[in-house]
């Protein structure tokens, strides 16, 4: 890109998107604490040693799983702030305006007239 040329960001993601932040931060939060819980509280040793589980096994299974549920929903928020920041960007004009110019003509000449060899094809 050359230094006077201003052209758009090619995506530019909405207000919506710091709620995907949040989501992995308390994703990497809740998982840190499945660790801690798991390894450091002894909930992998309560677990080990049979049914009757303690208080750090179930402890350990609702943080684990509430993190997967908030990775699951960060992803999930990623990927729909990506496809509108897509959308919004597609809505403002072509990505790359140069790409085309020689052959994007193409698709209107042939609205123009008919190519002398299917005129031939239709008169036999």
């Amino acid at each position: 890109m050359r230094p006077g040329d201003r052209r758009p960001p090619a995506f530019e993601f909405g207000p919506a998107f710091r709620w995907v932040g949040i989501a992995v931060r308390a994703a990497g939060a809740l998982l840190a604490a499945w660790l801690v819980v798991w390894l450091g509280l002894g909930g992998r040793a309560d677990y080990v040693d049979g049914p009757p589980h303690g208080w750090a096994v179930v402890a350990g299974a609702w943080t684990g799983f509430g993190g997967l549920a908030a990775a699951g929903a960060a992803g999930i928020l990623f990927v729909q702030q990506l496809v509108l920041a897509v959308l919004e960007r597609v809505d403002r004009g072509p990505l790359f305006p140069g790409l085309l110019q020689a052959r994007g003509q193409r698709g209107r000449q042939r609205e123009v007239g008919v190519s002398p060899s299917k005129k031939d094809s239709k008169n036999a």
